[in-house]
Parts: C-alpha cells; sequence; structure tokens
C-alpha cells in the first residue's frame, strides 16, 4: 500500500515498471528462433487442442499456423495414427516426460512429409498433463533414399539368388573380397 507521511499530501507519483516476464533481449532471441527454425514446432493444451504453431508450420507443411489453432484435428497419414495413439497412450500411462516416433503428416495441398516427431509432455505437480510440445522434423528425402535402398538390395538379392552365372568381387590388388 502507497501512504503519504502524516500531514503531507503526494502531488507527484514515480512509478518504475519492469518485464517480469523476460527481458527484451530474451524475447528478440525467442522471436528469432521461433520465426527462423525448421522444425515444426506444435504446443497442445490437456485436451489435446493446438494451441500454439510454430511459424515454420507455413514453410514446412503449408499450413498458416492460425488456421491450425484450436483444433484437435490430426495431421497425421491415417495409417499412421493408431500407431501414434498407441505410443502416446503408453507414455502417458508410464507418466513419460517424452517420446519419439516417425510418421507421415499432412501438408496444406494434401501430400505428405516422413517427419521425426518429438513429443515433450509437460506434468503438474499434481501429475495431470498441462501441455505436450511436440516438434516435427522434415526427414522425408532421408526415408525415401532408405527405402529406394532396400528396394535396390532386394532386387540384387533375388538377382544373385537366381543367376547361374559365378559372381565374385575382387579387391584393387586382384584379392577375392566376395
Amino acid at each position: 500500500a502507497l501512504r503519504a507521511a502524516e500531514g503531507v499530501r503526494p502531488r507527484h507519483l514515480v512509478a518504475v515498471v519492469r518485464e517480469v516476464s523476460g527481458s527484451a533481449p530474451d524475447q528478440r532471441l525467442y522471436r528469432l528462433l521461433a520465426d527462423n527454425t525448421t522444425d515444426v514446432v506444435l504446443v497442445y493444451d490437456a485436451k489435446w487442442v493446438l494451441v500454439w504453431a510454430s511459424p515454420s508450420t507455413r514453410r514446412t507443411l503449408g499450413h498458416e499456423p492460425s488456421d491450425l489453432i484450436g483444433s484437435p484435428r490430426t495431421v497425421l497419414h491415417p495409417d499412421d495414427v493408431q500407431a501414434a495413439r498407441d505410443l502416446f497412450t503408453k507414455a502417458l500411462a508410464e507418466n513419460a516426460t517424452g517420446l519419439r516416433n516417425r510418421a507421415r503428416v499432412r501438408r496444406a495441398d494434401g501430400t505428405y512429409l516422413w517427419m521425426d516427431i518429438s513429443i515433450v509432455i509437460v506434468w503438474s505437480d499434481t501429475g495431470q498433463v498441462q501441455y505436450a510440445i511436440t516438434s516435427l522434423r522434415d526427414v522425408h528425402n532421408e526415408v525415401v533414399a532408405e527405402e529406394n535402398l532396400r528396394t535396390s538390395l532386394a532386387r540384387f538379392q533375388v538377382l544373385v539368388e537366381n543367376s547361374l552365372d559365378v559372381v565374385y568381387q575382387v579387391d584393387e590388388r586382384g584379392r577375392l573380397t566376395w
């Protein structure tokens, strides 16, 4: 409470106001990070409703962040939804603080990207989920390359198993290596 000395009537009030939610440099650094990260960051509330989406949602997925906020809908490929639910249910049952998954995520144009998904679950002191912070990293090209390699190796295996020719490999000195 503000009180004047007895018999003195205040004529002016001088106040010093200080931001307590973070310093201006901290806010600038946060904004710099949020605006320039290539990972998509999504924050969900306890009811799994999206409450915040990073600006990278626009660049990576083609969705306006504001279009997704407030939505409980999933952007996962329908074939990946059940596995993601099972993983999340298990994490909740174990009071886990985090989990990882790889799934296909729908872009605004209807195509899908393979993404590595990391989820940090924020628990209250009473053991209730408060938030889930989700980070999605585009790994589509890596997944496609891995699939192409598996396909190529499978074809090569069929060729080797069904060939009547003798196939061998030698090193630079002419030694048999395979």
